[in-house]
């Protein structure tokens, strides 16, 4: 079995050098991504519960 790894850089120039900075393996990107995205599920803008049966009194 062939496994393939892939890794994010952040290339750019700075005069006549282009300098390389390795940010991580795309596998750990997408992990952190995933923990953020499901940790941040929370509602930013909450909004009044909707009305169930029985909610309101009388």
């Amino acid at each position: 079995m062939i496994k393939t790894y892939f890794y994010v850089y952040e290339q750019y120039r700075v005069g006549d050098r282009v300098i390389t900075r390795y940010i991580g393996s795309l596998d750990e990107i997408v992990e952190s991504y995933l923990k953020i995205k499901e940790w941040a599920r929370g509602d930013s803008n909450p909004r009044p519960p909707g009305y169930e049966p029985g909610a309101l009194p009388g």
